[in-house]
């Protein structure tokens, strides 16, 4: 088994889709507020200039 681990605040994941579609899932732990979630717009770009 491995453990689970805590993600910093203001942390972001991401995925390239490489098809026509994809399917998108995660997984989130007690503690976990909603209202803290942001769903970034097509195309956005991170503070390294890449995008997804």
């Amino acid at each position: 088994q491995t453990p689970q681990v805590i993600i910093e605040s203001n942390s972001g994941q991401r995925a390239k889709s490489l098809g026509k579609w994809t399917l998108v899932r995660t997984t989130v732990a007690s503690g976990f507020a909603e209202g803290g979630f942001e769903l970034a717009q097509p195309y956005w770009a991170s503070d390294d200039g890449s995008w997804y």
